[in-house]
């Protein structure tokens, strides 16, 4: 029994949702099975409440009938009521578990009403009259069951109240046979209710799985609408005649083809005719054409479009055949991809591997090439020479420092488009990289023709060019190698044609030099002595000379510049001038400029502390603030007090990166340290960078020193130098002083210090205490030489 008890709540406990989610939902369709049977159900309540009162007519409660299936026809009526009334509204898609609560009262009622029958017929009637009750009874407790098992509390509450009154009359009229009535009763009552629960769990999991499935398929399709809406990647899907049923708009957009004409074409494989009136060919097109036609799947066909608003467009398509029930053929269903974008990004790095991003030139690594191939052609034809341009452009720089790297952009474009014109369709143009470029000119031209070409390319590219509204002028230099003459390989043709650009540059620009062998040995002499300036960093072959600075008052020494020297073994002395170029080159300036600080700030100790040391720097030693960590590793190794050490720097250091200069000169300051801007009044902007940072003093230039006797615009220049270092609080130098009239005119000025041959050359650094014992001496003939230098300027005023 109590599995029987368990088997029943486990039936029950599906009425209505176990599952919250579908709960609404799953209440509605239980309501419209319900109310789909209703008018058929309370149609036979009311024919056999009927019959009941005919049959029960000339019984003694024959009234009493009467009156019970006044409450039938109520009830039924009601029902009839409510069902016309759900008729002329929208059905809801969800219900609320109270609608349901009212159809279980009701039918609960209508199953007490029903049940009432034995208690009219019983107690004052016959075995006829009891057999008529069994039966109405019997098959109502059956015709509800099955009526109301789609709401499983409905049916109990409608079985329970019928079953129960029908009880109650057996109880009160407990007749001989009414016993046997009841257990039949309870064993009907029992079965119906198994059989109702059942039917009920049939109809739940009916109902629910139908819920998940159309739940799924709404996701599905939303799923599906936005990966059509959104995606890259659009179903398609043809019918049987090759007709497009789904994927049109998309279709439409990709080809540019009209929607009325791609839905409009039937028969024959219509969606091979649309792609082929696009003129698309090819292994993709064609495999596309054999497997639809051969009616076998495929994937990953590439097809290629031409859009007449779009340009280029490319597609993967991928399908399968589709069948029907019963194994025919019935389209083809599949994926397409737009991938346009993946196909010109390969196209893009397919082009920057041979090409200059920028100019859309041939790039260095193509031009090689370009250049082997001409050498394996030339060996497999014995064809005739060949030659090469190197080509680097003057003051490129300038400008793009200046007026910024968009402009230097849009100028190397020109020069690029300038250059293309000047040649022939079948040469090559290439752009190596900054404002480098080269030309491959693969036919034989006589020298006196490359001549000529040089020339006009140089006139080509010096014609203005108007850039942003600016007219701005660049020259070129321009290195020639010819093959085979010049080379018979490809790298060697090529670094003879650089060797023939790095001649012209040197001398003057704008010009252009042919190959000549004795450049080779000039190269083979910098790369010797490049190795020699390792091993001199390695076994320290420096050292230090310095030379005096004065006090433009009263002559006195007030401090030493620090001046390498390089001690060849076999070159003896070599100039800073020969090998510091070559050490930036190389990046030996970094290790080098360490040792110059560490070294001057030790040897600068042993000078009376009122002396200062002046270290030139190289912008190299600004690179991620280097300079900065090897300062303060100099300071500290040799204990030198920071203010007495001054570092001085050319304006170049600004030109590659000011951001990163600037900030490494504050940390400088920071240290303590003095700064000095060397070569003042030779750049294009040194006063923009007085203003950037301050400063302590300025180092004019000895150009203008040797042009102050004979030259007025040079004196005003140097006047004027003075008069803005005083106004911005910042000591002037004057570098280069060679005579007394030179140091005569800069006593007469606002400089604060000079420095040249007239006051002593650099020295060891042994030599300089023997240097300073002799100042005394040193500043009386000085000064004899400038009471001379007096004399002699106002004799010439006087002569004047």
């Amino acid at each position: 029994m109590s599995a029987y008890f368990s088997f029943l709540k486990q039936r029950l406990s599906l009425e209505i949702g176990s599952e919250a989610k579908d709960a609404g939902e799953f209440r509605a369709h239980q309501l419209k099975a319900v109310i789909g049977v209703t008018p058929l159900m309370m149609a036979a309540n009311v024919i056999i409440a009927a019959i009941v009162c005919v049959a029960f007519s000339a019984k003694p409660f024959a009234m009493v009938t009467y009156f019970w299936a006044a409450m039938i026809f109520a009830l039924a009526f009601a029902g009839i009521y409510s069902w016309r009334r759900s008729r002329s509204h929208p059905f809801p898609g969800r219900v609320s578990s109270a609608t349901l609560k009212k159809v279980t009262l009701n039918s609960t009622m209508l199953g007490f009403v029903w049940g009432a029958l034995p208690l009219i017929s019983y107690p004052g009637g016959d075995l006829a009259s009891k057999l008529v009750t069994v039966s109405f009874v019997g098959g109502m407790m059956g015709g509800g069951c099955f009526a109301l098992y789609m709401v499983p509390r409905a049916m109990v509450g409608y079985l329970g109240a019928m079953g129960g009154t029908f009880a109650l009359a057996l109880w009160l009229s407990a007749g001989p046979s009414d016993g046997s009535i009841a257990a039949l009763l309870l064993i009907y009552a029992a079965c119906l209710f198994t059989a109702g629960m059942t039917v009920s769990h049939t109809f739940a999991s009916s109902k629910l799985s139908e819920l998940r499935v159309e739940e799924q398929a709404s996701i599905i399709g939303l799923l599906l609408k936005d990966f059509e809406e959104s995606s890259s990647d659009w179903l398609w899907e043809t019918n049987a005649s090759g007709a497009m049923v789904r994927g049109v708009q998309r279709f439409h957009q990709a080809t540019g083809i009209a929607v009325e004409t791609i839905e409009g074409i039937l028969g024959g494989y219509a969606i091979e005719t649309l792609l082929n009136s696009k003129g698309i060919c090819g292994k993709g097109f064609s495999d596309f054409v054999k497997r639809t036609g051969e009616r076998r799947p495929f994937a990953g066909l590439e097809l290629h479009i031409s859009h007449d608003r779009n340009g280029d467009a490319w597609f993967a398509v991928s399908g399968k055949p589709l069948l029907d029930r019963s194994g025919q053929f019935a389209g083809f269903r599949g994926v397409a991809s737009d991938i346009t974008a993946d196909k010109q990004a390969k196209q893009r790095i397919a082009f920057l591997a041979h090409n200059d991003a920028l100019t859309g030139l041939v790039n260095r690594a193509n031009f090689s090439q370009a250049v082997e191939r001409c050498f394996e052609n030339r060996r497999i034809s014995s064809g005739s020479q060949f030659s090469v341009f190197y080509l680097d452009l003057d003051g490129f720089k300038l400008i793009n420092d200046t007026k910024g790297h968009n402009f230097g952009d849009q100028l190397l474009v020109e020069v690029g488009t300038r250059l293309k014109r000047a040649l022939r369709e079948n040469d090559v143009v290439a752009r190596l990289g900054g404002d480098e470029f080269a030309l491959l000119l693969r036919n034989e031209i006589s020298i006196p023709a490359l001549s000529a070409l040089a020339e006009k390319i140089i006139d080509s590219i010096e014609r203005p060019y108007e850039i942003e509204s600016q007219r701005v002028n660049v020259s070129v230099s321009i290195g020639i190698a010819l093959a085979p003459r010049d080379g018979r390989e490809a790298q060697t043709l090529l670094n003879n044609a650089d060797l023939a650009l790095y001649r012209a540059k040197e001398e003057g620009r704008g010009t252009y030099r042919f190959f000549e062998i004795e450049m080779d040995d000039i190269v083979r002499d910098r790369r010797m002595l490049e190795q020699e300036l390792r091993a001199a960093v390695v076994h320290n072959q420096f050292e230090l000379h310095f030379q005096p600075l004065v006090s433009a008052i009263d002559d006195a020494t007030i401090g030493f510049e620090a001046l390498i020297r390089w001690n060849h073994p076999t070159r003896g002395t070599v100039s800073p001038v020969d090998f510091i170029p070559l050490a930036e080159k190389t990046g030996l300036i970094c290790e080098i400029g360490d040792w110059v600080l560490e070294e001057a700030c030790r040897t600068a100790t042993t000078w009376p502390e009122q002396m200062t040391i002046s270290v030139n720097l190289s912008p190299q030693q600004f690179h991620n603030r280097r300079i900065v960590s090897s300062t303060r590793k100099a300071l500290y190794a040799s204990g030198l007090a920071p203010h007495r050490l001054e570092l001085e720097i050319t304006e170049g250091l600004f030109v590659d990166n000011t951001e990163e200069a600037l900030a490494a000169l504050g940390d400088l300051k920071a240290l303590g340290v003095m700064t000095s801007l060397d070569d003042f009044g030779t750049g294009y902007s040194s006063l923009s960078y007085l203003l950037k940072f301050p400063f302590d003093k300025l180092k004019i230039d000895q150009s203008f020193i040797k042009s102050i006797e004979k030259d007025k615009t040079a004196r005003d220049i140097l006047e004027t130098i003075a008069r803005l270092g005083k106004i911005l609080n910042l000591s002037v130098t004057a570098e280069g002083v060679e005579t007394a009239d030179q140091a005569l005119f800069l006593s007469t000025m606002a400089c604060n210090q000079m420095q040249g041959f007239h006051f002593g050359r650099p020295i060891p650094s042994d030599q300089i205490s023997a240097f300073l014992l002799g100042e005394t001496s040193r500043r009386l003939a000085g000064r004899e030489a400038m009471a001379e230098a007096t004399e002699r300027r106002n004799g010439m005023k006087s002569a004047g």
